[in-house]
């Protein structure tokens, strides 16, 4: 973790009230007219899934803590989560905190423990490192356009690691897709990036901007792949590498991400500067579904 907050109120104030584009969204307690508590969130996005929320703080002063103002923040940002149709809501824990029975309590699944999901990140000395790289010649990566939509859908469907649904849900998630006519409009709070070879697509990431309270505007990978290729192996690296240099353009202080296979999949990760802060640091991911949510 960081030795200390990197940034003061006015830029998280600029970020998340002065803009037209909150980098955030926030939930506040209010005792007696003083803001004794918050609980800080931002949005993440899926290729084939609806949208979810990442809750990525949530405090109360040390008077109130034992007023319950935090399981009713908790339970505000859930009702949003779910009242806006939002697959799950997403929160990140450290191992010995307490506050990790709390969540359980309210139905939210510890995925490190049950899956082995862990948390990777790049700080922003890596980021600068990997940003600077150059790009091999034999092939293309860009910014994804509408026309890419499709082959976009095509590898996430490809990529995907997630359990197969039933046939009635997978048509509706089709489409939802290709209903979707804001593909092509700028989108202020994720986007993809894509690999080309021989002008067809066989990879793509996306990416979604987040917020940290200590660092302000950060990047969340939420989908990386490249299909089996001749150049697969250097692909995923410059792939990688756009991401970086998409961050450090768009001055994110970090990239976060979350992987299943830390043994396999986390040397690329790990090669490439990217920390396992689930080893060291101990953080776990938790997820709540609507299915498995307490009653408020």
């Amino acid at each position: 973790m960081p030795d200390g907050p990197k940034i003061d109120y006015q830029v998280i104030e600029k970020d998340g009230f002065d803009s037209e584009n909150p980098l955030y969204n926030c939930h506040v307690a209010v005792c007696n007219g003083k803001l004794v508590g918050y609980a800080l969130y931002f949005y993440i996005f899926s290729t084939l899934e609806q949208k979810a929320i990442h809750l990525e703080d949530l405090y109360v002063t040390p008077d109130y803590r034992d007023k319950k103002i935090g399981s009713r923040l908790f339970d505000s940002v859930a009702k949003r989560t779910f009242d806006e149709k939002c697959q799950y809501l997403d929160f990140s824990v450290l191992s010995w905190n307490p506050a990790q029975n709390f969540y359980k309590a309210k139905g939210a699944v510890d995925l490190t423990e049950v899956e082995g999901w862990h948390m990777y990140r790049l700080n922003q000395e890596s980021l600068q490192n990997l940003a600077s790289k150059h790009a091999n010649d034999l092939y293309e990566v860009r910014d994804a356009r509408i026309e890419d939509f499709n082959s976009i859908k095509r590898l996430a469907q490809e990529g995907t690691t997630q359990k197969k649904k039933n046939e009635q849900n997978h048509d509706e998630i089709c489409i939802s897709i290709e209903e979707n006519k804001d593909f092509d409009k700028p989108n202020p709070y994720s986007g993809y990036l894509v690999a080309l070879l021989n002008d067809k697509i066989v990879g793509y990431a996306l990416y979604c901007y987040s917020y940290s309270t200590w660092e302000a505007k950060s990047m969340y990978l939420q989908e990386f792949y490249v299909s089996e290729n001749e150049h697969a192996v250097n692909m995923r690296n410059d792939l990688f590498h756009a991401v970086a240099k998409k961050a450090i353009e768009e001055k994110c202080s970090r990239i976060d991400f979350w992987i299943l296979d830390p043994k396999n999949a986390g040397k690329f990760y790990s090669c490439n500067g990217a920390v396992d802060l689930t080893e060291s640091e101990e953080w776990h991911l938790y997820r709540l579904f609507e299915h498995t949510k307490k009653p408020l």
